[in-house]
């Protein structure tokens, strides 16, 4: 967090943002090819985790690249940084919590395991990609197949609201 503090402030200071529009901004990432979405999907696969708001993100790939191709690089990166969560708890964080656990927890863990599907997909419709409930669940039984199908269908209702809210408003001042 502190690191892209510390660049914004330099591009502040040094006046690059002066030179920055967004035709010009979106030439020189088209302009790298595929490595452009690579690098967004890195960007948020590492940086969502540490609680930087997908929406800086999705705001990025859809000005960059438009609602449906942005939405596609952004639904891809989405699927990066909750498993990058994940990931980071089942192999690194699980065997700390799972010795912190409440007794009456575990019968909880043990429906994710067999009926597991069903739990993401409302914890997806709900908190969509609130990074504490990835690292949460990365400390269960789940699943990680399960976890990521859940994860792919269930972020689909926000990503479409928000790119089709997002455009909408966006023509809307653009107007005015």
């Amino acid at each position: 967090m502190l690191g892209v503090v510390g660049l914004i402030a330099w591009a502040w200071a040094s006046g690059l943002h002066e030179d920055l529009d967004i035709e010009t901004l979106r030439a020189r990432v088209h302009g790298w090819g595929a490595w452009g979405p690579a690098g967004l999907v890195a960007l948020t696969s590492v940086l969502q985790p540490l609680h930087i708001s997908i929406y800086v993100f999705m705001i990025a790939a859809v000005v960059l690249w438009g609602p449906l191709v942005g939405g596609l690089i952004i639904w891809v990166a989405i699927l990066g940084a909750s498993t990058t969560s994940f990931t980071f708890s089942r192999y690194l964080a699980k065997d700390w919590v799972q010795a912190r656990v409440p007794e009456r927890f575990r019968a909880f863990d043990e429906r994710l395991e067999t009926r597991g599907l069903r739990t993401v997909l409302l914890l997806r419709l709900v908190f969509f990609t609130t990074p504490s409930m990835q690292l949460a669940l990365g400390v269960t039984r789940l699943p990680f197949r399960t976890y990521l199908l859940g994860t792919a269908i269930g972020v689909l209702p926000w990503l479409v609201g928000s790119i089709v809210v997002g455009s909408q408003l966006g023509t809307w001042l653009a107007a005015s």
